[in-house]
């Protein structure tokens, strides 16, 4: 569990906020997708855009998988 506090940066499809872990206080970056966001486009947009917006989700996964340091929650 996390406690959330401010906004810390915006993306094409999710949100950064400032936060911290409950259990012992860490401090930490939780970045959450914004449903919201990708569900606003129109359906010709996203018949278009599908692919693109798959691949650009899938390489940041990877990319976020990879990614090791003890204030970065697995």
């Amino acid at each position: 569990d996390y406690k959330v506090f401010e906004e810390l940066g915006k993306g094409g499809f999710a949100t950064v906020y400032k936060a911290t872990r409950k259990i012992d206080n860490l401090e930490v970056a939780c970045k959450m997708i914004d449903r919201k966001k990708i569900q606003k486009t129109s359906l010709q947009h996203r018949m278009q855009t599908r692919g693109t917006m798959h691949e650009r989700l899938k390489s940041e996964i990877e990319i976020h998988s990879r990614l090791k340091h003890p204030h970065i929650v697995d």
